[in-house]
């Protein structure tokens, strides 16, 4: 008889010599979109009102910890504020790392494995 179990993966991120990981799982991808798509607002009322690094910071800040764990940017740069574009890297390192492995998760299905 086959056998089937489904583990729940997770995938291992490494920042700043630092360790995290998450789950690739539906709810991550929704949490993902809409951080994402909350971003791309929130970075049109930055162009148009003139709001400054320190609130862009926070929210992204926000989606960091929302997506690797709580406190994972306060472990990443200690107590410094840390740059927007910096915590723009990271989102993109987090997400390349979750579309990354659906691709080789659909490829995998694709091809029977």
């Amino acid at each position: 008889m086959k056998n089937l179990n489904i583990e729940a993966p997770r995938i291992p991120l490494c920042i700043n010599g630092k360790e995290f990981s998450f789950i690739p799982d539906s709810e991550f991808a929704s949490r993902l979109s809409l951080l994402a798509d909350e971003a791309g607002k929130r970075a049109e009322m930055c162009k148009e009102t003139g709001e400054d690094a320190c609130e862009a910071s926070a929210f992204l800040s926000y989606a960091v910890d929302t997506l690797i764990g709580d406190g994972a940017v306060e472990k990443i740069f200690g107590d410094v504020l840390p740059d927007p574009v910096d915590l723009c890297d990271i989102l993109g390192y987090v997400a390349d790392a979750f579309h990354s492995y659906r691709r080789r998760r659909l490829k995998r299905l694709k091809e029977g494995s």
